[in-house]
């Protein structure tokens, strides 16, 4: 009976087309990451940047050397913008959104540009009463943006190789 549920509910999941996250088809393509600019006030975000998309690259196995590269990948960071919202009891933040718009151009090996897009991504982290560790939740809720936006990537170049 269990055997049954189980495959109905597998056909059905995949004759509406539902596909879950993190099984669909990733880009057969190494990428070399050439470029990351900041164009934000906060110099934290380069550093960041640089070992966030390095090991989400290395963790998809998409990584590859200045010699072996298919694509190269350039990462502008636009602007990260924080929303508070205030308890108007206390008159404290008790969670901030972090919102960062980040624009990747992927250029083939001649120079050429083969695609470009502005992705945005926002998450939430809390407020505390502790400096530092406002700041790592920050960093965090900004590493978690840079996955996303990432994530999203992989999958719309990967739809516009088609």
């Amino acid at each position: 009976m269990f055997k049954k549920l189980l495959f109905l509910l597998l056909l059905v999941m995949v004759g509406c087309g539902y596909q879950i996250v993190g099984l669909g088809k990733l880009p057969d393509a190494k990428f070399y990451l050439e470029r990351i600019i900041n164009m934000d006030k906060e110099s934290d975000f380069f550093t960041l940047m640089d070992d966030e998309s390095k090991m989400f690259l290395n963790t998809h196995n998409i990584l590859a050397s200045k010699e072996d590269y298919d694509y190269s990948l350039s990462l502008m960071l636009s602007s990260v913008n924080t929303d508070s919202s205030i308890v108007s009891k206390t008159s404290q933040t008790m969670q901030t959104n972090l919102t960062s718009s980040v624009t990747i151009v992927v250029t083939d090996k001649n120079g050429k540009k083969v695609f470009e897009k502005n992705y945005t991504s926002t998450n939430s982290y809390n407020i505390s009463n502790n400096i530092s560790l406002n700041i790592e939740e920050r960093n965090n809720a900004f590493r978690k943006t840079l996955k996303g936006i990432l994530l999203d990537f992989l999958y719309d170049f990967e739809k516009a190789k088609k």
